[in-house]
């Protein structure tokens, strides 16, 4: 599959697929609907609604059994700041209705404070997504109160292409990536993704990609005219060959923006500024979710990252949600119009409509009756953020421990049956007792 060749029509989220041949552009944001069913993903150690088991030894106290245990910063003050990075400019359409609504970053910021945390809306400017990752650094390295930072955007990219630029399909002693042990291959990952960066943006390669380019046109001048069709064959396989290895450069060019950002996680991980930095698991299109393709947000291969993937209205893994061992926890990806509150939902092109068209109902009515749908793990992620990761550290945690009680709250969710809010309050009452 040629990534952007499939994208749908409706809806906006906060991801763009990997660009082939343009080079790096602007995040865009595309819902996909929910399907009816989910099935076995090819070549899956895992079965697509069932989280991952990790079956990690969780000590909340204990970061490293053979190493003492490294003072944090602590960010129990209720006062402190979450950044949010996102668009705040442009409307985006939310209720999947081909109409624009609000800012994407307008309702991530709903649900990350709901009134109650003090954000700092930080406009993403396109490409510039690490740019405003590093203002937040060094906004905290400065003394200001930044607690932790939500990215409901990023760049996707199904596991099967990142296999074969990475050169994984060439080594057939390698273990390929998969779904179940994309995580525990981060730094493989990381490494390889900044050789080919460099590989790609040398002025030779650059060269030869130009020449590459002009083969590629000169042959689609020369296709059909007086050749024969055994001929004309040659022709298109070639010129597929061109288009793969023209693709792929691209997509090396395209691995900057992830490299800068797995970059800044680590730092803002670091014991001096402890800040955790949640990160959106990524949206499939309807193409994507029609194939059971895996897909994964490289903006969340850093292992520090807080992934959070989409429940859907049932409480289990939403089909258009990524799911993969990069996802720490899965919550909340389904909103309706009243749980965004009366003031918000009457800025929905859908509710405008509705009410236009029934007039003897009060507004309350039509909001609560309306059927619209706001979904994404784009809304999943300040969900997390700020009913888990944010209560997570009043009680004291640090990254590491929050990644590793999120993890634990997940698998506890589904052993004993239990909502995903019911598991994490238990884990935190955990902690506190010790």
């Amino acid at each position: 599959m040629q990534f952007g060749d499939n994208k749908i029509k409706t809806g906006k989220t906060g991801f763009e697929p990997l660009k082939t041949n343009t080079g790096p552009k602007p995040e865009t944001n595309i819902i996909p609907r929910l399907g009816e069913e989910q099935s076995q993903v090819p070549g899956a150690a895992f079965v697509p609604g069932t989280p991952i088991k990790l079956n990690l030894k969780f000590d909340p106290r204990q970061i490293n059994p053979e190493k003492p245990v490294v003072n944090y910063r602590q960010h129990t003050a209720p006062d402190e700041k979450t950044a949010i990075i996102d668009g705040f400019k442009l409307k985006d359409d939310l209720d999947e209705d081909k109409k624009t609504d609000f800012p994407h970053g307008e309702m991530v910021t709903i649900i990350a404070s709901n009134g109650e945390v003090q954000t700092i809306p930080l406009e993403r400017n396109f490409i510039e997504t690490a740019d405003r990752l590093r203002e937040v650094r060094q906004r905290a390295e400065q003394g200001e109160d930044i607690s932790q930072v939500n990215i409901s955007l990023g760049i996707k990219m199904n596991i099967e292409d990142l296999n074969r630029v990475l050169g994984y399909d060439k080594k057939p002693d390698v273990e390929q990536l998969t779904p179940a042990n994309i995580k525990s291959k981060h730094a493989e990952i990381y490494e390889l993704m900044k050789q080919k960066y460099e590989f790609a943006n040398s002025p030779e390669r650059q060269a030869e990609i130009k020449q590459l380019e002009e083969q590629k046109r000169e042959i689609v001048t020369q296709l059909y005219s007086d050749k024969t069709e055994e001929e004309n064959q040659q022709l298109k396989s070639r010129y597929n060959e061109l288009r793969q290895v023209i693709d792929d450069h691209y997509h090396m060019l395209g691995f900057e923006r992830p490299i800068q950002i797995y970059d800044e996680i680590e730092k803002l991980a670091s014991p001096e500024l402890n800040i955790p930095v949640v990160i959106a698991a990524g949206n499939k299109d309807e193409h994507e979710m029609a194939n059971n393709t895996d897909i994964v947000n490289l903006y969340s291969i850093n292992p520090n990252a807080v992934v959070v993937g989409a429940f859907d209205e049932g409480g289990n893994i939403a089909e258009f949600s990524a799911e993969s061992s990069l996802v720490d926890v899965y919550t909340k990806g389904v909103y309706t119009p009243a749980d965004i509150g009366e003031a918000n939902a009457k800025k929905l092109t859908s509710i405008q409509q509705k009410m236009s068209e029934n007039p003897g109902l009060s507004s309350s009515e039509v909001i609560n009756t309306s059927g619209s749908k706001i979904r994404g793990s784009s809304f999943a992620a300040p969900y997390a953020s700020k009913n888990y990761v944010r209560e997570m550290q009043l009680a004291g945690m640090n990254v590491v421990q929050i990644n590793q009680s999120l993890e634990k709250a997940r698998d506890m969710a589904q052993t004993e049956s239990i909502s995903i809010d019911k598991a994490v309050e238990k884990v935190i009452n955990a902690y506190k007792k010790q």
